[in-house]
């Protein structure tokens, strides 16, 4: 028998041992994603009430709040999408949850906030949820059909690069076609990149595999490097370790074409030569069928999603840092409280902190697990400065449409992220030096230009929000003074970024400088008090080759070595709302002993059932 032979039993044998796996979960506990009603679910209305809104999004953790004979089931740390989304499904199966979130009000990065007048969205900028996709099913079936969407403009991203802006449309052929047309002598080398990532985009398939297998069977997986040979997935599983650079430098030597294919590295925060292209694939595909904004802003999923909660009896509460989750016997007992060092009892935590902050500091026995295993060696991700500003007027009278872009500093993306990298802590505190300093890539959006409903919340006029990368070690200094109180230097060095960024817009829309109302920039520091994120990264972990590599990818997992405990969110299996959101759905999983891709899996082929039923009696 030769090793192709062995290789193909191997594989037969654990794909079978997979789907026994499977179907045997398929049939454990209720199902908490019921189909729609037969006439569907009634519109979605915003509550448009803010004191209506903070009783749900700012309920503060008291003694009257969250009662001693409150008999919490689960208790779940943390409530950005990851942390809602368990918190939905855990009380959709009857269990009595109580999510607890450090900050003022829930909702994680889906949280909005005011300044001067104006909403800002801390993270929600354009989302994949096309009608009929499986990302808008998900948010109705977890959202009861509550959120509305607004399309962006048909061009949804913009790059420019060296200058020259390049939209970027939805749909394969639409998007490939606008490349040719940019690019003619470069149709060959397009046209296999578009083949690349329809292969690429099945990567999720490779990573559910690893994360539901059991874990000693996912670890004789990983090792035996078998999924890069199957047929449906060989190729998306190689793709995961394959960086972005490579995929690029083996299609074309045009480095302005190349600059165009991987512009969009900022949405997951890794220059081109660590980035895994599985990674790459899945977010480029993710916007194929349009980018959508949440009618009502980035706080109206976090709003449905706390009154699922609480309309089955669980909390959302603010101002509740969890300081520990109580092990005894290595098994969870309870979570003890910050604020006054209350031990609220439950069997089951699933934390929504991040792999850094749930194994350094919830619960530390498991440190050795993440300094001497595979994830030793993948890092915090990306952090960022942010900039918001207040135009006065409206976004027609502006001229600017739902579209982001996406700022360049050049055709050498790795080069330029490699400069910006150098760049140590007193080279910042060097004027001389941060006056040369150029921003590798800078993201510019208009949330209110995107929302039907945004000028009763933004009555003075268009928001923009811009963001760039940046090293935590720059600010790390003032790490220890108070929000709103760490001084002159902080201040002064916090503007210089912001007004290089401010910049960088007037060069896209020079309009803009004599509109501007209110101008609030933030640092990594911002990101680390208000989201509690490590090192303030914004996408949890690094989304490297590294990260994507089997042996990592069967390590983070939802379930932990301590019973009871569970990971959730952005680092269980993306980045993004849409990522974090399917880290709750493999949680709540785990949590709940079924096996709920599959059940979203019967509710979109009932979904299309439905529409080509509609589709022959209209």
């Amino acid at each position: 028998m030769d090793t192709f032979a062995y290789a193909a039993a191997a594989a037969a044998a654990v794909a079978l041992a997979w789907a026994v796996w499977v179907a045997v979960q398929r049939r454990l506990g209720v199902n908490p994603l019921p189909p729609p009603p037969a006439g569907g679910w009634p519109a979605a209305a915003v509550e448009e009430d803010e004191a209506a809104r903070g009783k749900v999004l700012k309920a503060v953790y008291s003694a009257r709040t969250l009662p001693k004979d409150f008999a919490a089931d689960v208790v779940v740390v943390g409530s950005g999408i990851g942390g809602l989304t368990v918190g939905v499904l855990a009380a959709r199966s009857g269990k009595r949850v109580a999510v607890l979130e450090q900050h003022d009000q829930a909702g994680g990065c889906c949280h909005t906030f005011y300044n001067a007048e104006y909403e800002f969205d801390s993270g929600v900028h354009y989302i994949g949820a096309a009608p009929g996709s499986q990302m808008r099913l998900l948010f109705d079936l977890l959202t009861e059909g509550r959120v509305g969407w607004a399309a962006l403009a048909e061009a949804y991203d913009v790059s420019v690069v060296g200058g020259r802006p390049h939209p970027h449309r939805a749909g394969w052929r639409t998007y490939r076609d606008d490349l040719v047309a940019a690019f003619p002598d470069e149709a060959a080398a397009i046209d296999k990149y578009m083949g690349m990532l329809r292969a690429a985009r099945n990567a999720p398939a490779v990573w559910y595999v690893y994360k539901t297998l059991p874990k000693p069977l996912a670890k004789l997986l990983a090792w035996s490097g078998l999924l890069n040979y199957t047929p449906f997935l060989g190729a998306a599983a190689r793709s995961c370790t394959l960086s972005l650079a490579d995929a690029l430098d083996g299609l074309t030597s045009n480095k302005a074409l190349q600059a165009r294919l991987a512009y969009i590295f900022g949405d997951y925060g890794v220059p081109p030569k660590d980035a895994s292209f599985a990674m790459h694939a899945l977010v480029v595909d993710h916007y194929m069928k349009g980018a959508y904004y949440p009618v009502g802003g980035g706080s109206e999923i976090a709003y449905q999603l706390c009154q699922q909660i609480t309309a089955r009896g669980g909390v959302v509460l603010t101002h509740a840092e969890v300081a520990e989750v109580v092990v005894e016997r290595n098994a969870v007992t309870g979570v003890r409280m910050a604020r006054d060092g209350r031990v609220i009892a439950c069997k089951e935590v699933v934390s929504a902190a991040g792999v850094h902050n749930t194994y350094k500091r919830l619960c530390p026995q498991l440190r050795g697990e993440l300094e001497a295993g595979p994830l030793k060696e993948v890092q915090p991700s990306v952090t960022m400065a942010s900039l918001f500003v207040g135009l006065e007027g409206s976004a027609e009278e502006l001229g600017i449409a739902s579209s982001n872009y996406w700022v360049l500093e050049s055709e050498d993306i790795d080069g330029d992220w490699a400069r910006f990298d150098a760049l140590t802590a007193d080279d910042v505190a060097d004027p001389t030096k941060t006056a040369a300093w150029k921003p590798p890539v800078t993201f510019i959006c208009f949330p209110s230009s995107r929302d039907p409903v945004a000028k009763k919340r933004n009555p003075k006029g268009t928001t923009v929000e811009v963001f760039t990368p940046v090293k935590y070690e720059w600010f790390q200094g003032w790490r220890t003074e108070r929000v709103h109180k760490r001084g002159a230097d902080y201040e002064a060095l916090k503007r210089v970024f912001a007004d290089k960024m401010w910049a960088t817009v007037l060069k896209q829309f020079p309009q803009f400088e004599a509109k501007m109302a209110n101008f609030d920039a933030g640092t990594p520091l911002s990101f680390e008090y208000y989201l509690a994120s490590e090192a303030g990264a914004v996408y949890g972990l690094e989304h490297t080759t590294r990260r994507f590599a089997a042996d990592a990818q069967a390590e983070l997992r939802p379930e932990t070595s301590v019973r009871g405990l569970y990971l959730t969110g952005q680092d269980v299996f993306s980045c993004g709302i849409g990522g974090a959101m399917f880290g709750g759905i493999l949680a709540a999983s785990a949590l709940l002993g079924r096996n709920l891709m599959l059940d979203i899996g019967a509710a979109l082929v009932d979904q299309k059932r439905r529409a080509a039923q509609a589709k022959k009696t209209a």
